[in-house]
């Protein structure tokens, strides 16, 4: 999967606006074993990791442990995976790698943003909604009311159907806004997805070339 340059760039920004136990130097290294990437989780997700699972390591083995744990215990909470080739390269400190699974959360953590601000402005709209409380045999009610009634003794209320019209069509807007940039950041993710099939099929049609070379190369 290639992440494109300037989304990788928001990526790193993000990083760096969390604190970490030790500083980045070199991301590949740094993150390869686990403990830095258990500690961006943590910031993000605190009831999802134990920071205590994840101790520095040196030896690739402990390395891929420490992945292999944030894998099963909290990126599969997530709904994300990382497959075992994915782990072995990170915690080969292969170039790039660590980028893609960084990219993953921070994919998540914006779309966990988006839906709780989604959740909130409709929360926010039907606590604002006007209520009209139930009225004494001393209140009067509102002149635009009285209006109403004298013009329409039927019942008949325009003014307050406008109030709520009005609410209800400030609400739609709002929420088509919110909808609208889920969708942007879906087809962001498709598109991704699609370019990250396209690399595999390349690797894999390069990597089929390779062991014919090299059977032949053999074979003579």
């Amino acid at each position: 999967m290639d992440v494109p340059e300037e989304v990788m760039q928001k990526v790193y920004a993000w990083v760096d606006d969390i604190q970490l136990s030790r500083p980045k130097k070199n991301i590949a290294r740094d993150f390869s074993d686990g403990v830095l990437m258990a500690e961006v989780l943590k910031h993000c997700f605190p009831k999802l990791v134990e920071l205590h699972n994840y101790s520095a390591a040196n030896s690739p083995p402990k390395k891929i442990y420490n992945w292999s744990t944030l894998n099963e215990k909290v990126f599969k909470k997530l709904g994300l995976s990382l497959s075992k080739e994915d782990i072995e390269a990170i915690a080969n400190g292969v170039p790039g790698k660590v980028e893609q699974a960084l990219f993953l959360v921070f994919n998540k953590v914006e779309q966990k943003r988006t839906e709780k601000a989604l959740r909130q402005h409709q929360l926010q709209t039907h606590h604002h909604q006007p209520q009209y409380a139930p009225a004494s045999a001393h209140d009067e009610p509102p002149f635009d009311r009285r209006v109403s009634e004298h013009l329409f003794p039927d019942g008949y209320r325009p003014a307050e159907e406008a109030v709520g019209q009005l609410a209800l069509d400030n609400k739609d807007e709002a929420i088509n806004r919110l909808v609208e940039h889920v969708r942007t950041l879906e087809e962001k993710i498709c598109r991704l997805e699609q370019i990250v099939t396209l690399k595999e099929e390349k690797i894999a049609s390069l990597t089929t070339k390779l062991q014919k070379a090299t059977g032949s190369s053999s074979s003579t």
